[in-house]
């Protein structure tokens, strides 16, 4: 009787088995044509960006942009997914900042669907709260974030949003999107 690999189960002659060398190289190819399929059709990452500028924001609560940066993506067997979330943005007035961040929810339509997790002061990039006088403070970066926890197999959606500390004016010049399967 062949035996088998511990961990993906792959047929292999034992010493006592008969010699069909023909069968068990077979039932060898069969196997790991079916583990390759099964690597093949895991959930692979998406991104969604925009070069489109969102100008002149002075909303406090985190708002969508024109045009929505948003992807859909399958949770993995694993149910976590990395987020990253990059952006070029500016704030204009001193001791207040501006926020990119990103929410992630239920379903596949973009920003439909039960919230999974909000958009978070944390979960985002940040300008720094002093401005001089008539020049905005300004960065490019990106913030990742493990999300656990997602029901294997099931759609979800994430956008990115945007918003302002407490007052002032931001300006996104550039948004992106990352979600990541962890495997």
């Amino acid at each position: 009787m062949p035996g088998s690999t511990p961990i993906y189960e792959l047929p292999y002659l034992e010493p006592d088995d008969s010699p069909d060398i023909a069968r068990a190289t077979e039932d060898l190819a069969g196997a790991v044509e079916t583990e390759l399929a099964r690597i093949d059709a895991r959930p692979q990452p998406v991104q969604a960006d925009s070069t489109t500028a969102v100008s002149a924001f002075t909303n406090t609560a985190p708002a969508v942009g024109s045009p929505v940066v948003g992807v859909t993506f399958v949770a993995p067997p694993t149910g976590g997914v990395v987020l990253t979330v990059t952006g070029s943005i500016t704030q204009s007035l001193n001791g207040n900042s501006t926020l990119l961040g990103y929410e992630v929810r239920t379903g596949e339509t973009i920003g439909s669907g039960s919230i999974v997790l909000a958009g978070s002061f944390n979960r985002s990039v940040q300008t720094s709260e002093a401005v001089n006088t008539g020049a905005a403070a300004r960065i490019t970066a990106s913030n990742r974030f493990l999300l656990t926890g997602l029901t294997a197999g099931s759609t979800y959606n994430a956008r990115t949003l945007h918003w302002v500390s407490t007052a002032g004016t931001g300006n996104a010049f550039y948004r992106a999107l990352l979600v990541e399967p962890v495997l």
